[in-house]
């Protein structure tokens, strides 16, 4: 029996994650169908968080890693389906913000909901999901802002 290398434990560690991953998407397009949401869509949905103050367009774009445009066109979707409203910024009233309508925020329930149940993490202790928060925060230490938790 040998010994895997440093190599390839990185490999399989992220091939577990994009695994990881693939399964909790296959398991959210069942919700995402029957709520005719498509995955950008709920990108946007779960991005906003109705914890936090509303967000500016520019600050949407940035966190979807996508242009103002198509930022732009996805809140228009949303709004035509009764998930977002548009506002505009305390501090800046020339800049637009967005947040979720309290059905958009039921729909993100649902989609948190979804994710919790439905991913492989589900089968993970409580100890054994704080271990995995810690060691991914622990990786993602000195990236920028909007990739870590």
């Amino acid at each position: 029996m040998t010994t895997p290398t440093g190599e390839t434990l990185m490999y399989d560690a992220v091939e577990a994650i994009y695994n990881v991953v693939e399964l909790s998407d296959i398991h959210i397009d069942e919700l995402l169908s029957d709520l005719r949401l498509t995955r950008p869509l709920s990108d946007v949905v779960w991005v906003l968080d109705p914890l936090l103050p509303a967000i500016t367009m520019s600050a949407l774009a940035q966190k979807l890693r996508c242009e103002p445009s198509t930022a732009t066109f996805l809140i228009d979707k949303l709004v035509e389906k009764g998930l977002v409203q548009r506002g505009s910024d305390a501090k800046d009233r020339r800049k637009t913000t967005v947040a979720l309508t309290p059905t958009g925020i039921s729909v993100r329930e649902r989609q948190v909901l979804a994710m919790m149940t439905g991913s492989p993490l589900a089968k993970l202790t409580p100890d054994e999901l704080r271990t995995l928060v810690e060691l991914l925060e622990k990786a993602l230490a000195g990236s920028p802002k909007k990739y870590r938790m």
